[in-house]
């Protein structure tokens, strides 16, 4: 909870029924921002990369990591209201 609240994602509410409530509108949290927030964006490509030459595996990995992240930008929390 710290790390979405250092995010601006939440903030904590006081009180006997307090708690934590969404800091911004649902249409404005991405998926990605969310998963920053906790985790931090992953980088395998200086896992994957050999002898300074990028691999056919790195190149594949990459692309697909591109592609999720740019989904997941396009995903909001309001979204999950349609479910």
């Amino acid at each position: 909870m710290t790390r979405l609240t250092k995010a601006n994602l939440i903030a904590s509410v006081p009180g006997v029924k307090g708690g934590y409530r969404i800091a911004q509108q649902p249409d404005k949290i991405t998926f990605a921002m969310i998963i920053e927030a906790l985790d931090g964006r992953p980088d395998y490509q200086d896992a994957l990369e050999g002898a300074g030459e990028q691999c056919e595996i790195a190149a594949t990995i990459q692309a697909a990591e591109e592609q999720m992240w740019q989904y997941l930008e396009n995903k909001r929390l309001i979204d999950l209201k349609q479910i």
